[in-house]
């Protein structure tokens, strides 16, 4: 819903080039409870642990409680957590 259309555009093309598959092992499973513990909705945390179980460079979520409570508990993540503004901006930085 981006009004800048090349943005959207960049934010679309990144978004289909991912490809990965994580199968929900037990591993998954665990450290979604781990996540979990910290105060992560259930889902969410089972979706971080995907995240982190294929090495993501970044989880990207537009929810904005999901992004404080990560943000505040970074140190126990091993996935970094950015709303699709800061990608973008992130990625503009890094092209220049």
């Amino acid at each position: 819903m981006n009004p800048n259309w090349i943005q959207r555009d960049r934010m679309i093309s990144l978004i289909n080039s991912g490809n990965q598959y994580v199968l929900m092992g037990e591993n998954v499973r665990l450290r979604g409870k781990e996540i979990e513990a910290i105060g992560i909705k259930h889902f969410d945390s089972l979706h971080l642990a995907c995240a982190e179980s294929a090495q993501a460079d970044m989880f990207l979520t537009t929810d904005d409680r999901l992004h404080r409570r990560a943000n505040r508990y970074s140190s126990k993540l091993q996935v970094r957590v950015l709303n699709p503004i800061q990608c973008m901006q992130e990625i503009d930085r890094n092209e220049y």
